[in-house]
């Protein structure tokens, strides 16, 4: 389908039960198909859509049967169209069955040209089909649905083929009777009339028919008929649109007598009555009997003109228009006017109201004219009145101002005079908005706009120019003002200047508000000699001490700063709070979390005009990150102490040893000068060798205990079985060596990770001290090496069967440059290396020795794998069957 002919296709059917082509089809317009499933089509709303819409609905033959067994036949109707999708054997069943017209079939299997034609042709089918439908729906919602009685007729023979409700209960007669029938069952004697009426209708003009039909003996209807021709669909129908008037038939039999008694009740009254047409022309006049007025004939008035009887030209002019508003809007409208007579002025109330005639159209006025020339004496005294007690208040030390009920000022007192510094001719011509400050006048006006129109009291701030050109804040309060007869008439309110007020309140909310900013928290405590509640905090209370900013007022001050916890310190607080001086402190506290808190608390009580205490106020600030740097520099200070003993130390020890050496190197090389014999100069060549070595091993511990102190831990994989016999195979050349039986067993049965180049330097010194060390007056010197890893840890056990390390020495033994022994010809410093680096990579040393029986050092170093070392206490029973 091209975009020009696409439409909207319903779909129900299983694939399986769809030839080829449809399946094709669908893919292809796939945009354009809505499938229907059992769910769908069970929603009321899904199917209201599918019927709205003139696009086919596709459907499989076993799912139209069902969908008809379970109640859905009854939407089928409605459906604009239908295509029933069949096959050879469903085709073959289709005669016992029947279908709604708006059905077409297709036979499967089916080429795709035929199904195409038959969408499009289904598709127009149902265009057409919901346009009927509609056109039907419409017709009868318009005719037969009206409360109104209506017929329907044939236009060519006249006989009624339709009728609602209403106009059979209107004849007395059934719709079965009255459908079917000519006009001749219901006006025989005018039969001819109606049929001349009926043509001149057809031809396009609207005819009116007042026609009497005998409902029965006793009741004779008066009916008006509006004829005029329908069309619907293709047909050409006629119209009876009827009317019962009958009553108002009856109606208009009473209006005389009406008439004439409303006349008697008119002359009755106390007002003078009459009616004007929309020229100004009398039409009725009636004047009481007993009037006051001028004693003149309703003879003088009936018949002329407004201007012609005796009116003010001004008077009679006001009449004319307020005549055509009342016309013109159909609404009553009220005039005052006054008449001049034997030199007395009389005051007149006119009500003006609008005068329809049968069809409902104004064409005229009624006027009720009373007299109130006593009210409006009435209303001159109390106007004398109110302006004596408006002069009472010129005085009033209130500014004082009225409005009227269109909302503009009629009043200000002197003391608003003398604030704006203009005189009252010049205040009244000066607009609202020219009084208030810019920024004010949006509010004040939607203000008085509201109260008046709800009539209700109002009370609000705003700046108003004083007569000097600033502007100065007061409160403005206003009240709905009535005259004597209850009747509303404006608004009369005072204004108190209170610029001074506003300036208190501007600077407090700049203190309020500076408190909040800050970056301490602020704290205002009640002294109330027991529990010192807080009545104020400021925002950066909450973040110090936890607590949410409603949950602070009224709570105890020494539990909102975290309840000290160094006794000596809360006592001091407490003693500064009895006797209302200042308190300058840190103060420990701890959290719910029992974590260790550190705050710094200023405080000080504060003095009314009185000099009496009733307040305190305290400034807390967060200082535990302050004391934590503090702690690491503490540390550090002792760390950096400790190095430069340390160093100090090194740099002599490490003086003398290079010395001593180097002496030794000299006194030989004198000798070999002095000793020409061969066998002597191998000999001393042979010391200098060794004494050189020396001098390499404590150049070596040198630049092991300058990387240990300078370079990060680097992790990786350690391979402790490679590490140890490397180790063994670079101490080979020392004497002794090949004496030496060296057992080693690791269990490496996980990865184990930490710093290769330490792990290195710890082995380096322990097989060095081991073979240097050893009691080579025994059969068998042996040394033992054992690494066991774990997830968590590497236990390594390095023993020998050597001397032994005397017990008092044991303290000592990592100390730098501490020797064990007169024998050692070391630096003094491999252990004390060996130590540092132990404790760099987080892990943990011990030492087990018995003279002429051999030492043991137990090393536990941690797992590094994920970067986080885990200590672990030595087990002492699992070193000891390792």
């Amino acid at each position: 389908m091209s975009d020009n002919t696409r439409m909207k296709i319903y779909l129900t059917a299983h694939e399986n039960n769809l030839c080829d082509a449809v399946k094709e089809f669908l893919l292809e317009n796939k945009d354009s198909v809505t499938v229907a499933d059992k769910k769908s089509l069970s929603d009321k709303k899904f199917l209201r859509n599918i019927i709205n819409n003139s696009g086919p609905w596709l459907v499989d033959y076993k799912n139209f049967k069902e969908i008809s067994k379970n109640g859905g036949s009854e939407y089928f109707k409605e459906i604009p169209s239908i295509l029933l999708l069949l096959n050879e054997e469903e085709t073959a069943n289709l005669m016992e069955e029947e279908f709604p017209e708006n059905l077409s079939f297709l036979h499967m299997p089916l080429k795709p040209q035929i199904l195409k034609a038959s969408l499009r042709q289904s598709g127009l089918f149902g265009q057409k089909r919901k346009f009927k439908l509609e056109e039907e729906t419409l017709y009868k919602n318009l005719f037969l649905k009206s409360s109104q009685p209506k017929l329907v007729l044939e236009s060519s023979d006249f006989k009624i083929i339709d009728a609602n409700k209403s106009a059979a209960d209107l004849y007395g007669i059934s719709l079965n009777d009255l459908i079917g029938q000519g006009l001749e069952k219901l006006h025989p004697k005018k039969l001819e009339t109606i049929h001349e009426q009926i043509l001149l209708a057809l031809n396009g003009q609207n005819i009116f028919l007042n026609l009497k039909y005998q409902k029965n003996d006793e009741e004779t209807l008066e009916l008006e008929y509006f004829v005029s021709k329908i069309d619907v669909g293709s047909q050409r129908l006629i119209s009876f649109n009827i009317h019962d008037i009958t009553e108002r038939e009856k109606a208009d039999q009473l209006f005389y007598q009406q008439h004439e008694m409303l006349r008697s009740t008119l002359e009755s009254i106390d007002d003078l009555f009459f009616t004007l047409n929309r020229d100004g022309d009398f039409v009725e006049y009636y004047q009481p009997s007993d009037s006051t007025h001028f004693s003149l004939s309703s003879d003088v008035f009936i018949g002329k003109n407004i201007y012609d009887v005796g009116f003010p030209l001004d008077v009679a002019k006001k009449y004319i228009q307020t005549i055509e508003k009342v016309i013109e809007e159909d609404k009553s409208e009220q005039i005052d006017y006054y008449l001049e007579a034997f030199g007395s002025r009389l005051w007149y109330s006119a009500k003006i109201s609008p005068r329809k005639n049968a069809h409902g159209i104004a064409d005229g006025v009624t006027v009720l004219c009373r007299d109130i020339t006593r009210q409006k004496k009435n209303e001159e005294a109390l106007k004398r009145a109110r302006d004596f007690y408006l002069t009472l208040l010129g005085d009033f030390p209130s500014m004082i101002w009225k409005t009227n009920t269109s909302r503009r000022p009629d009043y200000f007192n002197k003391t608003w005079l003398d604030f704006t510094g203009n005189d009252l001719e010049k205040e009244l011509k000066t607009d609202w908005v020219e009084k208030l400050h810019i920024a004010d006048v949006s509010n004040f006006l939607s203000t008085l706009l509201n109260a008046y129109m709800k009539k209700k009291p109002f009370h609000l701030e705003h700046r108003l120019r004083h007569s000097s050109g600033e502007y100065k804040w007061v409160i403005n309060a206003g009240r709905p003002f009535y005259n004597l007869e209850g009747q509303f008439a404006g608004f009369i309110g005072s204004c108190y200047d209170i610029t001074e007020r506003r300036n208190a309140e501007e600077t407090l909310n700049l203190q309020k508000s500076a408190m909040e900013s800050a970056l301490e928290g602020i704290l205002i405590v009640e002294d109330d000699n027991k529990n010192y509640p807080v009545i104020y905090a400021n925002r950066e209370s909450t973040n110090i001490t936890g607590y949410k900013e409603d949950e602070i007022p009224g709570k105890d001050f020494l539990s909102v700063i975290g309840n000290p916890t160094i006794e000596k310190t809360h006592e001091e607080i407490i003693y500064a709070l009895k006797n209302k001086t200042s308190f300058r402190g840190e103060i420990k506290c701890s959290n719910s979390s029992n974590n260790n808190l550190w705050r710094l608390l200023y405080m000080a009580p504060v003095r009314d005009e009185k000099s009496s205490v009733n307040h305190f106020v305290a400034v807390l600030s967060d200082i535990t990150e302050t004391k934590k740097v503090e702690n690491t520099l503490r540390l550090n200070n002792r760390q950096l102490q400790k190095t430069n003993e340390e160093l100090d130390r090194f740099v002599y020890s490490t003086s003398h040893e290079l010395r001593s050496p180097l002496m030794s190197v000299l006194g030989l090389i004198n000798l070999m000068e002095a000793d020409e014999s061969a066998d002597e100069q191998k000999q001393y060549l042979n010391m200098i060798r060794d004494t050189v070595s020396r001098l390499d091993k404590i150049i070596h511990d040198i630049i092991d205990y300058s990387r240990n102190s300078r370079m990060d831990v680097v992790y990786e994989n350690i391979d402790f079985e490679g590490f140890i016999r490397q180790a063994i195979n670079n101490h080979a050349y020392m004497d002794n060596f090949t004496k030496v039986n060296f057992e080693v067993d690791v269990k490496n049965e996980v990865a184990f990770f930490s710093d290769k180049k330490r792990i290195e330097i710890i082995f380096n010194n322990f097989i060095s001290n081991c073979i240097r060390f050893h009691n080579y007056n025994q059969d068998s010197p042996e040394v033992k090496i054992k690494v066991k890893t774990s997830p968590v840890n590497a236990l390594i056990t390095i023993s020998d069967n050597g001397t032994g390390i005397h017990e008092k020495h044991l303290p000592k033994l990592y100390e730098m440059f501490y020797r064990a022994t007169d024998k050692s010809t070391g630096s003094g410093i491999g252990l004390y290396i060996v130590k540092e680096i132990i404790d760099k990579i987080k892990g943990k040393i011990q030492v087990q020795s018995k003279i002429n029986e051999g030492t043991t050092f137990i090393i536990d170093l941690p797992n590094l794998s994920d970067k986080e070392p885990r200590l672990f206490l030595l087990n002492s029973f699992e070193v000891e069957n390792y």
